[in-house]
C-alpha cells in the first residue's frame, strides 16, 4: 500500500489507497482525561471521527552545572608555522 503525504505547516494530509487521513501535530498537556486541541483545528475537527496516538514527552532533569579550570601550557619558544598547520 503506497502512502502519499502532503505537508501544510504543522498539518499533514495523508492518503493510502482511497482512504484519506490528516495528521495534526501540536504540543499540549493531558489533564483530567482531556486533551486540549488548539483553536485553529477545532472547527475542522468538530464531531469528526478521529484516531488518537499519544506520544509522551519524557521529562528531563536540568543539566548539572559544569565548571572548567584554567589550563596553562608552556609555549615559550614555540614558533607557529601557518603553512604546516594547514597541510592536509
Amino acid at each position: 500500500m503506497k502512502l502519499k503525504q502532503l505537508l501544510r505547516g504543522n498539518e499533514k494530509a495523508m492518503t493510502t489507497g482511497g482512504i484519506g487521513m490528516r495528521a495534526y501535530e501540536f504540543d499540549t498537556v493531558y489533564r483530567n482525561g482531556m486533551i486540549d486541541v488548539p483553536e485553529q483545528y477545532r472547527r475542522e475537527l468538530r464531531e469528526a471521527p478521529v484516531k488518537v496516538i499519544l506520544l509522551q514527552t519524557e521529562r528531563q532533569d536540568p543539566p548539572e552545572s559544569v565548571s572548567f579550570t584554567a589550563l596553562a601550557l608552556p609555549t615559550k619558544g614555540f614558533v607557529f608555522n601557518r603553512e604546516e598547520a594547514n597541510e592536509r
